[in-house]
């Protein structure tokens, strides 16, 4: 009687794949997977490169191993972009007219000359 052969199915193990913060979205390529905390089945000698991104944070590139059950990434704050300061010293009044601080007033005093005689 011939021996009967069975399909051998790879061993898949469940990797975990969290961040600090959570909720970062997980993508392979331009696929997104999921988000944080994420599982995923790979066979012990598999691999997968996947891209974490979270909003104001920098994204961060990772392999995930199937040898490696848990991983945990800090994610790095992005560095906030601060708005160029107003560099216009104009001052509106009530009237609607603008004046520039720097500019010097001219105060006129009538000059009285005395008659000399």
């Amino acid at each position: 009687m011939p021996a009967v052969e069975k399909e051998v199915k790879p061993v898949l193990d469940l990797v975990r794949l969290e961040t600090q913060p959570s909720g970062a979205s997980v993508f392979n390529g331009k696929n997104e997977l999921s988000v944080t905390p994420f599982e995923i089945k790979l066979e012990p000698d598999e691999n997968k490169i996947v891209t974490i991104k979270l909003n104001g944070y920098k994204d961060k590139t990772s392999e995930l191993l199937g040898s490696v059950l848990n991983t945990t990434i800090t994610l790095e704050n992005e560095p906030q972009k601060t708005k160029p300061k107003s560099t216009n010293n104009f001052s509106s009044s009530s009237s609607g007219n603008a004046s520039h601080p720097k500019e010097a007033k001219t105060v006129t005093k009538p000059f009285n000359k005395k008659n000399e005689e």
